[in-house]
C-alpha cells in the first residue's frame, strides 16, 4: 500500500500526459502547424538516405544549397528515409522519430535535472516535471508542430544535469554521453543548443568560482564529439562561409512584430497565444498564472543562502525580461543586444527565452512548495494537542501538495480536456490528394508543379516532381497578382519545367482565410482566374482539387539549339550523367535549377562553370561542336563527403569505447 501511495503522484502525472497526447497513441497520421511530415510513403522513399549538399525543394522548389540546413534535415529526413526503407509504416515513424521522444524527455529530463541539483528532494522531482514539461510555452510549441524546438527545449534540462555530473565525477562515459546529447540537441535546434551551452558555461563559472581549467575539461571532449558527429555539414559550411540560418535573421524589422508577450506573460510563464495558438493573436493576462512567480521567488525566503537559488532567481528574471522582446519595460535592451551582440540575431523570436524562465521555475517552485510542506509537517509534529484533537490533521501536508498539483494541472486545463489543436489532433488525408499523388508519381519524367496561391500540407511532391509555392516564387500574397504573373509569364514557366498548376483543396482551412476564418470565395476567385488563361487545360478528374496542365514545358536539362541532342541520367541530387551531340559552337546547356556557381559541367576534359542565365537558371556555354559524355556536378558535395568520413570515424570510435568498456 505504501508503494502505491509513493508512486501515486507519478501515476496521476502519467494519466495527465496520456490525456494531453492521447491522439499520439492512435494509429492515425498527425499533421498540423509547422509539422509538415511527408504524408505519402513514395515521398519518403524518393528523398535521399544520404546527406547531399543540394536539395531540389529549396528556393521555392527550384533547388538550392542544403549545406546550411543539413544539421536539421539529417534527423527529419534521412532517419525517416532509413525507417521507410525498412518497411516501417509512416504512422509508426512519426511516433518513433518525434512524438514518443517528446513524451519520454518530458518525463526524464526535468526529473534528472532536479534530482541532480537536489538529490534529497523527492517532492521536487514530481513538481519539476509539471513546471518544465507541462507549461503553456512548451504545449504551444508542440501544438504548433515545432517538434525540433520542443525536443531541444526538453533536452536542455537533461544536458544541464549531465554536464554538472561530469564536472563532479569527471568520467569518460559521462563525457561521451554529454557529447552524444550535444550532437542530438544540435540536430533538433542549433539555437537552443547554443543558448543552453552559454547558460551552462555561466553556471559552472558561478559554481566553481572561475576554475576555468576544470570547466574547460568539462566541455572540451563533449564539444569535440559533437563537432566530429556534425563534421559532414560543418566542413562545407566553413568552406563556403555561410551561416546555418537565413539572412532574414539579421533583419531587426521583425522584432516588434514577433515580440508577442508582455512582461506579465513572460514573468508568469504564460505563452501569449494560449490556448488557441493562432499566430499573431494574443490574449489578455490570466491572473491565475501570477501565482507561479510568487511561488518561485518565495524560495528566497526559505533558502536565501543557497547558491542555486540566487542563480536561478536571476535566471528567471533575465528570461522574463528577454522573452518579451522589445515590449516594455526595458525593451530597448533587447533591440540593442540584437543589433550589437554577435550571434544574438539568431533569437529574432524572443519567446525562445521562455526556456530560461522554465528552467528557473522548475527549480524554484518545487523548492518553495517543499519548504512549505516541511514547515507544515514540522508544526503538526510539534503540536501533540492538534494531533490528538484532529486525527486527520496529519494528512494536511499531503493535502497541501495535492492542492498545488491540482492548481498546476488546472492552469493547463485546455490541454488535458482535449481542446488544443495543431498536432494534438489526428489528420485524415483527403482522397483527392491520394489521387493527385497517383497522377504525379506514375510519370517518371522530371517536371514541376505550382500551387496557387500556396502549397497544401497533403500535396504530393518529390525530387522528380518538385513543388513551387506561387506566393513565395512571385513574392506576393495577392492572388490576383499571382494570376496575372502566371498569365503573362508563360515562357518563364516553360523554362521552369512547369507541367501542372494546382489550386489546393483547403481541407484544413488554413490557406484561404479572411480575418483567420475560412473564405471559400478567395478559392473560387483563384480558380476562375486560372480558367481564363488559354494555354492551361483543366483536368476534369478532380472535384475539390483544381488541376491545370501545361503541356508545353521544357526538359529539366536541355540545349538551347534545337538541332543538337542531349541525353541525361540522374545519378543523385548532385550528379547527372550527360551525353551531348553538339551541332553548333557556343551552344548553351540550360539546367533548370536555381543558379549556383558551384554547379559545373565536366565534358571533353574541360570543367565548364555555370553562369547565371535567363530566369536565374544555370547555363553552361559549350564552345566546340562534337559528341561527348560527361557529368553535371555540384562541387560542394565533395566537402560533405570528406566531412562524412570524419563523422563516421567519430561514431565508430564512440561505439568502440562503449563496447570495450562493457567487455
Amino acid at each position: 500500500m505504501k508503494k502505491i501511495i509513493k508512486y501515486l503522484p507519478f501515476l496521476v502525472l502519467g494519466i495527465v500526459f496520456y490525456l494531453i497526447y492521447r491522439n499520439w497513441f492512435k494509429l492515425d497520421l498527425v499533421s498540423g502547424g509547422d509539422f509538415f511530415f511527408l504524408p505519402f510513403r513514395e515521398q519518403s522513399l524518393d528523398r535521399p538516405a544520404f546527406p547531399f549538399s543540394w536539395d531540389t525543394h529549396k528556393n521555392f522548389g527550384l533547388g538550392g544549397s542544403s549545406v546550411s540546413t543539413l544539421w536539421v534535415d539529417t534527423y527529419s529526413q534521412i532517419f525517416v528515409n532509413f525507417l521507410v526503407q525498412n518497411n516501417i509504416s509512416l504512422v509508426l515513424i512519426q511516433k518513433i522519430i518525434f512524438f514518443f521522444p517528446i513524451i519520454l524527455f518530458s518525463f526524464l529530463s526535468p526529473y534528472i535535472f532536479f534530482k541532480t541539483l537536489y538529490p534529497q528532494s523527492k517532492v521536487g522531482r514530481f513538481l519539476a516535471i509539471i513546471i518544465y514539461s507541462l507549461n503553456t510555452y512548451l504545449l504551444m510549441i508542440v501544438g504548433g508542430g515545432q517538434t525540433g524546438i520542443a525536443l531541444a527545449y526538453l533536452m536542455s534540462s537533461l544536458i544541464f544535469a549531465v554536464v554538472i555530473k561530469n564536472m563532479e565525477k569527471n568520467t569518460k562515459s559521462g563525457f561521451i554521453i554529454s557529447g552524444i546529447l550535444f550532437a542530438l540537441s544540435i540536430f533538433f535546434d542549433l539555437r537552443i543548443f547554443l543558448l543552453i551551452l552559454l547558460l551552462l558555461f555561466i553556471y559552472l563559472i558561478y559554481l566553481s568560482s572561475f576554475d576555468l581549467i576544470k570547466i574547460g575539461k568539462t566541455f572540451l571532449l563533449p564539444l569535440l564529439i559533437s563537432v566530429g558527429i556534425h563534421f559532414y555539414w560543418l566542413l562545407p559550411l566553413f568552406y563556403i562561409k555561410e551561416t546555418p540560418f537565413t539572412s532574414g535573421y539579421s533583419n531587426s524589422n521583425w522584432l516588434d512584430y514577433l515580440s508577442f508577450p508582455d512582461f506579465s506573460h513572460s514573468f508568469s510563464l504564460l505563452q501569449p497565444n494560449w490556448p488557441e495558438n493562432i499566430f499573431g493573436k494574443t490574449y489578455f493576462m490570466r491572473p491565475e498564472f501570477l501565482f507561479l512567480p510568487f511561488l518561485a521567488f518565495a524560495s528566497l525566503i526559505f533558502l536565501k543562502k543557497d547558491k542555486n537559488i540566487i542563480f536561478f532567481t536571476m535566471l528567471g528574471l533575465i528570461g522574463a525580461l528577454l522573452a518579451k522582446g522589445t515590449k516594455p519595460p526595458f525593451g530597448e535592451i533587447y533591440r540593442f543586444l540584437y543589433d550589437y551582440l554577435p550571434g544574438f540575431s539568431l533569437f529574432r523570436d524572443p519567446t525562445k527565452f521562455y526556456l530560461l524562465t522554465a528552467l528557473s521555475y522548475a527549480v524554484l517552485i518545487p523548492l518553495t512548495v517543499e519548504q512549505i510542506y516541511l514547515l507544515i509537517n514540522k508544526k503538526i509534529r510539534n503540536s501533540q494537542f492538534a494531533i490528538k484533537k484532529f486525527k486527520y490533521i496529519k494528512f494536511l501536508p499531503n493535502l497541501f501538495l495535492s492542492f498545488v498539483a491540482c492548481y498546476l494541472f488546472l492552469l493547463i486545463k485546455p490541454a488535458w480536456t482535449g481542446n488544443l489543436t495543431g498536432i494534438y489532433k489526428s489528420a485524415v488525408i483527403p482522397e483527392e490528394y491520394v489521387e493527385l499523388k497517383k497522377l504525379l508519381s506514375k510519370d517518371s519524367q522530371f517536371f514541376r508543379t505550382m500551387w496557387v496561391p500556396q502549397e497544401q500540407r497533403f500535396g504530393f511532391f518529390s525530387d522528380t516532381h518538385p513543388a513551387i509555392d506561387a506566393r513565395y516564387y512571385f513574392q506576393t500574397g495577392s492572388s490576383s497578382k499571382i494570376i496575372n504573373k502566371i498569365k503573362y509569364n508563360r515562357e518563364e514557366l516553360r523554362n521552369l519545367s512547369l507541367k501542372y498548376l494546382i489550386v489546393p483543396y483547403d481541407s484544413e482551412k488554413e490557406i484561404f482565410l479572411t480575418d483567420r476564418q475560412f473564405d471559400n470565395i478567395k478559392r473560387i476567385i483563384v480558380k476562375q482566374g486560372l480558367e481564363k488563361i488559354p494555354w492551361l487545360k483543366k483536368i476534369s478528374t478532380f472535384t475539390n482539387l483544381v488541376v491545370f496542365e501545361n503541356r508545353d514545358y521544357f526538359e529539366h536539362i536541355r540545349l538551347s539549339n534545337i538541332n543538337s541532342f542531349l541525353v541525361y541520367q540522374k545519378i543523385n541530387p548532385v550528379k547527372y550523367k550527360i551525353t551531348i551531340n553538339n551541332k553548333i559552337k557556343n551552344n548553351k546547356l540550360i539546367f533548370s535549377e536555381s543558379y549556383s556557381p558551384n554547379w559545373v559541367l565536366i565534358i571533353n576534359n574541360q570543367v565548364i562553370p555555370s553562369v547565371k542565365g535567363e530566369y536565374s537558371l544555370n547555363n553552361f556555354i559549350i564552345k566546340e561542336k562534337g559528341i561527348w559524355s560527361g557529368t553535371l556536378e555540384y562541387v560542394l558535395q565533395k566537402y560533405v563527403d570528406y566531412g562524412l568520413v570524419v563523422t563516421l570515424i567519430t561514431i565508430i570510435i564512440i561505439i568502440a569505447v562503449i563496447l570495450i568498456k562493457k567487455i
